[in-house]
């Protein structure tokens, strides 16, 4: 009944007004131009708000109100009231934009006003409601009282709009596309007014329309510049331009500046770092962003690009932070590269177990993905969790069989356990799924290899036939000289002392062993001679030199022996 009643009221209020009587009235508030002065922001309390007091104030006494009307203070502050607003705290441009369309306002005041030590200093500017990018800096003043500050204030606002009328007769024309009529009355009044910021700023749009080359565009946006610094318009368009020059030096500069001139504009922060991060310039990102969280606490959108900053700059603490934030404000964005994300930023930070409680999270909320359960399982494994690691990358086969290098890991993890013959029956199982040879077969030398540094060590007969068999495993997974010499050596390993001990035990067993695997390494020193060409010679030099006497044994320990020839199966084969 309230809201009809006060519809009611606006109804009655527009019939009088259109009423004869009031004509000549509503001719003349047409006319004139509706001024609005918001609060100054200032470090002081109440400061901004008395300086736009005494502005408003002086702009009542330097207009006549047929020219130009100054809203007064009370139909603001009833505005901001019934929107929600502080009527003691400055707005940002935006918002003061907002307030300005909501009260029919043509043009509005912003600024800044400082304590100095001798009294105040103000730097403000003209801004068109229609469009707050239009603007026209005002001169810096300075003064004891701010009733002599806010005068000096409104004389600058009275030649600051001596190019209105011109700017939108402008803006009119190039809107038509008369580009030809806008050019010319731009250039004619910038020729008559040299500070007349706003007609630059119609001339270069006016020429972006017409898509004049960057050529054409960097001189007017070089004059806008050094009067209005950070100016987005202008600032927009140096970027661009830069941007297909190719001067990515000055792109990011631009950049930069744009996010300094209007810090609290999300989309454009946004936009800022994501072209910033593809110019991998992540450390340039890092800070704007950063001051952007702090000044919007809860923005989700500000955080999700935070977090993906911090993890291109390799900012781990910081991207830890980002992301566990990130998912308390939107649960949605915790998908499954998230967990990953925010495992590897937990392990940059030198903070492992944390990492496989991410993706512990991870697996517990995608219970079906296999790839986070092999990062859960590889984490764990690193952490010193190799039983559960085993149990994390069944699990992943078990959802898809096929799953890209399981089975390495779960090998990898055996051999943490000391059980190399585990390992490669899951190398085995892996190869015959089709694994890749490619990334089986290092793995596969490297059990070799540490096969052959034990059997280094003992020097027993038992742990070169492990290294041997390990390393002919691995020949046969991918045959290469290295895993040729390791064979071949362990042979030799295997055959000089056996032929040391057949002799005095006049054994046909050790006889027969150190025959045979003189005669494996005499076949496999030579097709791996190349990883060791100096080694393979000695011993090979031995082999021929003393294979002979291993196969004389034979015959003369064993009665039944056939003549010496290298094994139809490889000694240590599986």
């Amino acid at each position: 009944m309230g809201r009809m009643r006060r519809q009611g009221m606006l109804v009655v209020a527009a019939l009088v007004a259109m009423a004869p009587g009031s004509l000549v009235a509503q001719a003349r508030a047409l006319a004139a131009k509706r001024f609005m002065v918001t609060n100054l922001r200032s470090a002081e309390r109440n400061l901004g708000q008395q300086a736009a007091d005494a502005i408003r104030s002086s702009l009542e006494g330097e207009f006549a109100p047929r020219v130009v009307q100054v809203i007064t203070k009370t139909d603001i502050n009833n505005t901001l009231e019934q929107s929600g607003y502080s009527t003691t705290e400055a707005l940002s441009s935006a918002d003061a934009k907002a307030l300005a369309n909501l009260i029919r306002a043509d043009e509005f005041i912003e600024g800044t006003v400082t304590k100095t030590a001798t009294g105040f200093r103000v730097d403000a500017k003209l801004v068109l409601a229609r469009d707050n990018n239009v603007v026209e800096p005002l001169a810096i003043v300075e003064g004891t009282r701010l009733g002599e500050i806010a005068d000096k204030v409104s004389r600058e606002v009275r030649e600051a709009r001596r190019q209105v009328e011109d700017e939108g007769e402008c803006y009119l024309a190039a809107r038509q596309s008369k580009y030809a009529d806008a050019v010319k009355r731009s250039r004619d009044v910038i020729k008559r007014l040299p500070k007349a910021n706003m007609m630059r700023l119609c001339l270069l749009t006016t020429l972006q329309s017409m898509k004049q080359p960057n050529d054409s565009l960097l001189p007017v946006i070089d004059e806008i510049l050094k009067v209005d610094s950070l100016n987005r318009v202008a600032l927009t368009a140096a970027s661009a331009a830069y941007k297909e020059k190719g001067d990515s030096t000055r792109y990011i500069k631009t950049l930069v500046t744009l996010v300094a001139g209007d810090p609290t504009n999300v989309n454009l922060l946004n936009r800022v770092v994501s072209d910033l991060g593809a110019y991998r310039r992540a450390d340039v990102a890092a800070p704007i962003i950063r001051q952007a969280v702090q000044d919007n606490p809860g923005d989700v959108n500000l955080v999700s690009t935070a977090w993906k900053v911090a993890l291109a700059a390799g900012n781990w603490k910081e991207a830890v932070t980002y992301g566990d934030e990130l998912v308390k404000l939107d649960t949605a964005a915790a998908d499954t590269t998230f967990f990953t994300r925010l495992a590897a930023a937990y392990v940059n930070d030198s903070q492992p177990a944390k990492a496989a409680e991410a993706l512990a999270r991870g697996t517990a909320k995608f219970p079906q993905n296999a790839p986070l359960w092999v990062s859960l399982g590889a984490q764990q494994r690193k952490t010193g969790q190799v039983q559960q690691s085993i149990e994390s990358v069944r699990k992943a086969l078990a959802i898809d069989p096929k799953t890209e290098n399981a089975h390495l890991l779960i090998a990898q993890s055996f051999t943490d356990m000391q059980q190399p013959d585990s390992a490669v029956n899951e190398v085995r199982v892996a190869l015959a799924e089709g694994g890749d040879r490619k990334v089986l077969g290092p793995y596969a030398l490297s059990l070799a290899n540490a096969a052959y540094r034990t059997a280094n060590t003992s020097k027993t007969r038992d742990d070169w036939s492990k290294a041997l068999r390990l390393a002919q495993f691995a020949d046969s997974v991918a045959p290469a000289p290295a895993a040729k010499f390791l064979a071949g050596t362990a042979a030799f390993n295997i055959a000089i002392p056996a032929l040391q001990e057949a002799g005095p035990a006049k054994s046909c067993e050790v006889a027969t062993i150190s025959r045979d695997h003189f005669a494996l390494a005499e076949q496999l020193l030579p097709q791996g001679g190349s990883t060791s060409p100096q080694a393979a010679g000695q011993m090979m030099g031995f082999v021929t030199q003393y294979g002979p006497n291993a196969g004389k044994m034979v015959d003369a320990f064993c009665k039944a022996a056939p003549a010496a020839k290298a094994p139809a199966k490889k000694p240590g084969a599986r």
